[in-house]
């Protein structure tokens, strides 16, 4: 994945909200993924960010970021959010933005570890837009794929 254009269509793909949200790759490279949205898409009755969408954005950001460390690893585990938090502070009057950041020494302890076939935890602060404005915290898990129910055998 080296491209913004291939990362949206990636999210697309794989999570269609992305799409009813009009998601767009702002910025990424190895330590940072920045996603946007427009207002008009994710507004809510008073006109500013609806704050599902401030949600969505930032665990997309959030999933999206870590699928790339392990994809740019060569590996494919099955990665889900566990646990999100979020905390609105002010609204959002303008386009939707969320930062997810991990750096490389962190990057590769969670690579390491799924290496190991062990089950990997990650936490992430993600603002959305800025720490002032709101902040989500996230933790995602990843397991080795073949230790994760394929949708034919999930019990839902």
């Amino acid at each position: 994945m080296n491209d913004a254009a291939a990362l949206e269509a990636d999210l697309h793909r794989l999570i269609p909200l992305s799409a009813a949200m009009a998601v767009r790759v702002g910025h990424f490279d190895v330590e940072t993924l920045v996603l946007t949205a427009p207002l008009e898409d994710n507004r809510n009755h008073t006109g500013t960010g609806f704050a599902g969408s401030l949600y969505a954005l930032a665990s997309l950001a959030g999933w999206a970021l870590l699928r790339g460390v392990f994809q740019r690893a060569g590996l494919e585990p099955a990665l889900v959010l566990g646990e999100g938090r979020m905390r609105y502070l002010r609204p959002v009057g303008d386009d939707l933005m969320a930062t997810a950041t991990l750096e490389m020494a962190e990057q590769n302890a969670l690579v390491q570890r799924l290496r190991q076939g062990r089950r990997v935890r990650g936490e992430l602060v993600i603002p959305v837009p800025d720490m002032e404005t709101a902040v989500y915290n996230g933790r995602f898990y990843a397991t080795p794929a073949t230790d994760w129910p394929t949708r034919s055998d999930h019990p839902l």
